[in-house]
């Protein structure tokens, strides 16, 4: 686990299955089954995961084990949450009982457990508590020396940051996750964290080189879980190159690698990026390379022009499933690349609900000073009325 050995990890549960299976212990069968269904959401089966998490934690409400049933709680709500039953993901989360020396002393069943429910709570739109859990990880980690709880809660503040439109902060946060992390797992982590928040920038050049580094790590090890993560970022940053259809086909294969897992928040979250790159190719932010113009140029002339088409239809696709899905976490994302379209095609008006929206959220969650994204939106805006 924490080497993120993810194959051999794998191979060897379903290896002693058999010998779980025979243990006739209750609580330590649904131990097994929960590290099993944990290494089959790293290796991109979150469906196959949910079931045996479904009965590790049948079994350990059966055998009466608060220990056990938080240990399987944590691993519950990443599954519930990838596969969109985020209110139950969250209500888990709340409903796990942990003792004060759980919290006090930064177990790995309270770090995970709530670094779980920090995700759910973010995705579903309450950022506040969201970041409120990350922050109480971070504290933790500083007070017992625990780098786990220490590089869980600045990843999971990068997401907080990441889905508030400040990408620098978040890529910082994610710097110091990896900065503080000792093991290879939890480093992996926070790549994603950096990759994705500089993705969002269309900084091409450090998520260039952090695929480089790491997707061979994850490919070799089994990661797929992480790779997809990766793997949408490094589609960014060959869109953000003028790579435009090596780019797009590979933001689009993760996606669909992710939705094919069952990680479906993940994929949601993925789209969102997606609709924001679609902006920029229309936008002109992305320029193709002359490579691209050599040896792809149907591409760069037929489909680049319509990026605007794809966006919105994206958009508008994203912005109807949000409610449905309680993805309401994505919607500043999701407004920020309709904002920009609508400001690039001189629909100030459209671009100027989406700016409002954005503010009143933000301040919603605390947030008083607008982050760049939204800063050089008002901008444009104000430029073209």
């Amino acid at each position: 686990y924490y080497l993120g050995t993810v194959a051999e990890w794998h191979e060897l549960m379903d290896k002693h299955l058999p010998e779980a299976e025979r243990c006739a212990d209750d609580a330590l069968l649904a131990w097994y089954l929960a590290w099993l269904g944990n290494v089959r959401q790293f290796r991109g089966d979150f469906s196959g995961s949910i079931d045996f998490l479904d009965r590790a934690n049948s079994l350990a409400v059966a055998a009466g084990d608060n220990e056990v049933m938080a240990f399987v709680s944590a691993y519950r709500i990443y599954g519930l949450g990838e596969q969109l039953r985020l209110t139950e993901a969250i209500d888990v989360g709340q409903s796990t009982k942990f003792t004060d020396a759980d919290s006090r002393d930064g177990n790995f069943r309270y770090i995970k457990g709530r670094s779980g429910l920090s995700l759910a709570l973010g995705i579903s739109g309450d950022l506040v508590q969201s970041k409120s859990i990350a922050d109480e990880l971070i504290e933790i980690g500083k007070s017992t020396g625990s780098s786990r709880a220490w590089s869980l809660g600045y990843s999971f503040l990068s997401w907080h940051y990441f889905f508030t439109l400040d990408f620098e902060r978040a890529a910082t946060l994610g710097q110091a996750g990896f900065d503080g992390a000792k093991d290879p797992l939890y480093r992996a982590m926070c790549v994603n964290n950096l990759a994705i928040a500089r993705i969002a920038d269309l900084q091409a050049e450090p998520v260039v080189a952090l695929s480089d580094e790491w997707l061979p790590y994850f490919e070799t090890n089994g990661n797929n879980w992480f790779k997809a993560h990766l793997q949408s970022a490094q589609g960014g940053a060959e869109l953000a190159g003028g790579q435009l259809s090596d780019g797009l086909r590979k933001f689009i294969d993760a996606t669909d690698d992710m939705r094919n897992a069952g990680a479906m928040a993940s994929a949601a979250m993925a789209e969102s990026l997606l609709a924001m790159t679609y902006a920029s190719i229309a936008r002109f932010d992305v320029k193709p390379s002359l490579k691209s113009l050599a040896t792809n140029p149907w591409f760069v002339f037929t489909q680049a022009p319509f990026a605007a088409r794809k966006a919105k239809a994206l958009i508008n696709e994203l912005r109807e499933r949000a409610p449905r899905d309680n993805l309401d976490g994505l919607l500043s994302l999701i407004d920020l690349a309709d904002g920009r379209l609508a400001a690039h095609q001189r629909n100030t008006a459209q671009a100027t609900e989406c700016l409002d929206r954005l503010r009143q959220r933000l301040r919603s969650f605390g947030i008083d000073e607008d982050p760049a994204p939204v800063v050089a939106l008002a901008g444009e805006i104000a430029s073209k009325r």
